[in-house]
């Protein structure tokens, strides 16, 4: 089925009800209640606000916190929005922070630990997170870091979404590099580079690109170009090997400073001349990575200063850091070879209890090398 569902942010909306009632998959709405007449219609709804009395988007200081702080900052967020969410009452998500992008390593352990928190919490009230909200080309490849160096510190958030129903949300706009298609995995289909990487690890979270433009948003930079790359990017991800891992693009949208309004008849003749096929396409066959793993585990009670010490001596060799012995041990298609590195193994049961658990349940054994804290 079409992929193209739309952005709302603004009460002036002339043809949202067109492209529900053609088949929209997914409404992004930002504090905007049309959770009703989109479920009216079997459409998904993301719901996000910008009325915390904490701030617009993102809790205020975030990023310069202590990582051991971060838990109960989100909590402190969450309860600041719990209720908004329970005025605007049974969206599929609540997305719950706006383009906080990762800039470095750091940024990424405390984020992770943010949007873990967020979702434990979520969970607690029975409603589901959208987490990330990363901006356009984000997480990025820029300042001697790569997307996948810096999902790597998140991946246990990743995990945690795709276990238990929460939503990856990314944005995707042309911007000055357009025509959006010609962006390729750069920007158009950069959420496919994510979630290979995700593959890799056994991750498989639904994804949902919260934002999509052909430039900076609405109709550009013309009625007939504009749907071309629209279009184009539809056709494109509707037989994707990734397909049923992607939720929908919210074409942006139905905005204060922008609107698709001008196209709705024509986008709305496009989603309903595209239903969900009868017969399922069967996907490419999905070439196998190989590669060799190097993790190092760490004890959940590791403390900030010993966490930096691993990570400096792990990342500049891109070794993998993890709080959880099945990420550390598990072996996936591809992986010619595991090496893992435990610390403080006391922690874990010690030595003998420990090698009898990892022959259990990920034989064969990998090399293990225990390491402890420095005196």
């Amino acid at each position: 089925m079409s992929k193209l569902g739309v952005h709302v942010a603004s009460s002036a909306r002339n043809g949202f009800g067109r492209l529900l009632a053609a088949g929209a998959p997914l409404v992004v709405a930002v504090d905007q209640d049309v959770m009703a007449e989109a479920h009216a219609a079997s459409a998904l709804v993301a719901f996000r606000t910008q009325r915390s009395p904490m701030g617009e988007d993102n809790p205020p200081g975030l990023l310069d916190v202590p990582l051991a702080d971060v838990p109960l900052l989100a909590t402190r967020w969450m309860e600041a929005l719990w209720p908004i969410y329970r005025s605007n009452p049974s969206a599929d998500w609540y997305i719950v922070n706006n383009e906080l992008d990762v800039s470095t390593i750091e940024s990424a352990m405390k984020l992770n630990a943010f949007f873990l928190a967020c979702m434990s919490w979520c969970d607690s009230r029975g409603i589901k997170a959208g987490i990330c909200s990363f901006s356009t080309g984000c997480p990025s490849d820029d300042g001697g870091l790569t997307l996948e160096q810096r999902w790597q510190p998140l991946l246990p958030a990743v995990r945690y979404a795709a276990e238990h129903g929460h939503v990856v949300v990314l944005h995707a706009h042309a911007m000055q590099h357009g025509p959006l298609t010609r962006t390729g995995n750069d920007i158009a289909y950069r959420h496919e580079r994510s979630l290979r990487y995700f593959a890799q690890h056994n991750i498989y979270p639904m994804v949902i690109v919260g934002e999509l433009s052909n430039g900076v948003g609405g109709v550009e930079p013309t009625l007939d170009e504009y749907l071309a790359e629209m279009k184009i990017w539809d056709e494109h991800v509707m037989v994707s090997e990734w397909r049923d891992q992607v939720l929908g693009g919210a074409l942006y949208g139905f905005n204060a400073a922008e609107s698709i309004a001008s196209a709705v008849t024509p986008l709305a003749e496009w989603i309903a001349s595209h239903p969900t096929p009868t017969d399922p396409i069967e996907p490419p066959p999905s070439e196998i990575r190989h590669y060799d793993r190097v993790v190092h585990l760490l004890p959940q009670a590791t403390t900030y200063d010993r966490l930096l010490i691993v990570a400096n001596e792990a990342y500049p060799r891109r070794e993998t850091l993890t709080f959880s012995a099945d990420d550390a041990f598990i072996n996936a298609p591809g992986l010619d070879s595991r090496k893992v590195y435990v610390w403080h193994v006391d922690a874990f049961g010690g030595r003998e209890y420990f090698e009898a658990w990892v022959d259990a349940w990920y034989a064969p054994r990998p090399e293990i090398i225990y390491r402890e804290w420095p005196v």
